[in-house]
């Protein structure tokens, strides 16, 4: 007999003898499966992850992009600050090298010029030693004084007319000043050592005699001594 049925049995018989016993039990056992159903329940509800609204997780998920973007921005960025400056050491470098050799072939290429002078240089001083003429000596230094100026000229370099040119302190070092004809006045008289030029670069000045009249001389003195 099931439980039920002896819960049945029991409400008959209380009816026979007038009066009613009502079995607490069954309610009982009932309501403590409500409570285990409702204990199951929320054990399934809390062990879900807990969700947020759409909108939020939609933020969420722009925001994590966004970072991820940005890491890769920084990487790229990275990449390439070590790539420029790799390639700017490579340059430097290359540009060093190249400098170092045109520098090396300047070189060798001005020396190649000045031992043609050189050697004429070394023939004359043979011909003094043998004895021979005073006109064959100076004969030979002036043909070394004739290469080694055309190779000058070869270079780039060139001497500084100045016989005859007015005074320009900008190419002339004033060594002397001599008394001359008002013509002459502020005029290069004479060339103590020329001066040189390499295209427009001023290399030496020239040292000259600068011509002063007569006439300015004595203007200067009245300037300096009046009555």
């Amino acid at each position: 007999m099931d439980e039920n049925e002896r819960d049945g049995n029991n409400d008959r018989q209380a009816d026979g003898g007038n009066f009613q016993v009502t079995d607490k039990r069954r309610f009982l056992r009932l309501a403590q499966g409500e409570e285990a159903a409702s204990g199951a329940g929320e054990v399934g509800q809390s062990a879900q992850p807990q969700r947020f609204p759409t909108y939020v997780e939609e933020l969420q998920a722009k925001l994590q992009a966004s970072e991820n973007q940005l890491r890769e921005y920084a990487s790229r960025v990275r990449e390439a600050q070590a790539s420029f400056q790799a390639e700017t050491e490579r340059i430097r470098e290359r540009l060093n090298r190249n400098f170092e050799q045109r520098l090396e072939a300047a070189k060798a290429e001005l020396v190649e010029r000045l031992l043609e002078a050189l050697d004429n240089l070394e023939r004359a001083i043979k011909v003094a030693e043998s004895g021979s003429s005073f006109e064959s000596l100076l004969d030979g230094v002036k043909a070394t004084q004739a290469i080694f100026l055309r190779q000058l000229g070869a270079a780039g370099v060139s001497v500084i007319i100045s016989d005859g040119q007015p005074f320009d302190p900008a190419f002339h070092e004033a060594v002397e000043v001599v008394e001359v004809d008002p013509e002459l006045e502020g005029k290069v008289i004479e060339t103590h050592q020329p001066g040189y030029l390499l295209g427009q670069r001023l290399i030496r000045p020239a040292k000259v005699r600068v011509g002063r009249s007569r006439t300015a001389n004595m203007a200067d003195s009245q300037q300096q001594n009046p009555a």
